[in-house]
């Protein structure tokens, strides 16, 4: 599984008493256009999201608790990290030149371990430290590692398909030898796998 950057752009403009949002990796972002953005399978990424602000408020990402992010679509209801996805420890900001944070980049890793749906929002406060008049909450789309699962439940596929062969050649083949029967349920284990990576296969491609 190989490591990736990945930069998020979130725009913010003005709308009278308020703000628009935006947010995409490629640039100019159209006003008010909240992409989700996806992360391809069998890749961890390091993300960096970068704030345009076209407004006058002066925004900046809150130092504190920046992301809320949880597992599943829609916005978080509650403060912090409970997405499996993405560290809490790997949130933070990188450093200006004077040492300090930079408050207009936020930075974190998403693992991509688990395919589906990750619903997040990103905090931000005025030049008063006031919060933001609206916040921004899209979402991302994870790929996963595309591995384990399959693994495991091929496995128990394939122990089933044996153990649905080897009855099958006791009750179709009395008498059969126990190398016989045993020759049965392989081959009927092996055809069991190799229909659940195709038809898992398939799946995914069409996901």
């Amino acid at each position: 599984m190989g490591q990736k950057t990945r930069i998020i752009y979130a725009q913010a403009d003005p709308e009278p008493g308020g703000i628009v949002w935006g947010l995409g990796e490629n640039l100019p972002i159209s006003r008010g256009d909240i992409q989700t953005v996806s992360f391809a399978k069998n890749n961890s990424y390091d993300v960096t999201v970068e704030l345009i602000d076209n407004t006058t408020f002066g925004l900046e990402f809150e130092s504190t608790d920046p992301l809320w992010a949880k597992d599943g679509a829609g916005c978080p209801q509650t403060s912090g990290i409970t997405a499996n996805d993405i560290p809490k420890g790997s949130v933070g900001f990188p450093k200006r030149g004077n040492g300090t944070d930079d408050r207009s980049r936020l930075i974190f890793k998403n693992t991509n371990q688990k395919k589906g749906t990750i619903g997040y929002q990103l905090n931000f406060v005025d030049s008063d430290g006031n919060p933001a008049p609206t916040q921004l909450d899209p979402e991302f789309k994870n790929g996963g590692t595309g591995g384990g699962g399959i693994q495991a439940s091929g496995f128990i596929v394939g122990t089933g398909g044996a153990i649905v062969g080897a009855v099958v050649a006791v009750l179709t083949m009395p008498g059969a030898s126990p190398l016989t029967i045993a020759g049965v349920a392989l081959g009927a284990g092996l055809l069991a796998v190799a229909l659940f990576v195709g038809t898992q296969g398939l799946r995914e491609g069409m996901a």
